[in-house]
This record gives C-alpha cells, sequence and structure tokens, in this order.
C-alpha cells in the first residue's frame, strides 16, 4: 500500500538519529530487527524527502521504545478534514449487529 502526504510546501526535512550508549544501541538494533521481523516497519532503499528523527527511550522493564519525532513534519503537513460520525449514529450501524470482536493493541499508544 502507498500513501502520499501532502505538503504546504516543497521543502524536505531529513534529521540524524541521536547518538545513544552501546548498550542501548543493542537494545535498539534487537527492537528493530524484531519489528522487521513482524512486518510493522520495512526497510527503505531509496532516498526519501522526509526523514524524521528516532528517539530510543528505555521503559521501567529496562526494555526499549522506539518513537519518532514527526514535530516538524506535522507542522508541513496539508491538512484533510473528516466528519467524525456522532455515538448514535455509530450505534444506530450496530443495532442488527450479532458478532462484536477487540483489536490487539498491545503495542499501541
Amino acid at each position: 500500500m502507498t500513501h502520499r502526504v501532502n505538503t504546504l510546501r516543497s521543502a524536505s526535512l531529513s534529521l540524524c538519529a541521536a547518538q545513544s550508549s552501546t548498550a542501548v544501541a543493542r537494545s535498539r538494533q534487537c527492537r528493530i530487527q524484531r519489528m522487521l521481523d513482524e512486518g510493522v516497519i520495512s526497510p527503505v532503499a531509496r532516498p526519501t524527502d522526509w526523514c524524521s528523527g528516532m528517539v530510543v527511550v528505555r521503559k521501567k522493564n529496562g526494555k526499549v521504545r522506539i518513537c519518532v519525532d514527526y514535530t516538524r513534519l506535522n507542522k508541513a503537513v496539508r491538512r484533510e478534514h473528516h466528519v467524525m460520525p456522532t455515538v448514535d449514529t455509530n450505534l444506530a450501524k450496530l443495532s442488527n449487529a450479532k458478532l462484536f470482536s477487540k483489536l490487539d493493541a498491545r503495542s499501541g499508544f
């Protein structure tokens, strides 16, 4: 699937990854490999106009969380406007439903 982000200006942005200790770098590389194996991320084989900085945060349990700072990209994005349906509209659509499920959002935030 391909998705294109429309920006307000044609300027591009490329940021370097922040420096980290050797121990954090090993944990970071393991986490990146896991996300590659799970299909969460994919390698980029060609230059891109936008590259946001990666920040590695150590969690309380000692594992690492990889975060991306999209602040500068978000300032340049041309927003699409979508009307949110009301709760009443959504409940009306579910009135005849017989089967419900929940999504696994274990790593989502």
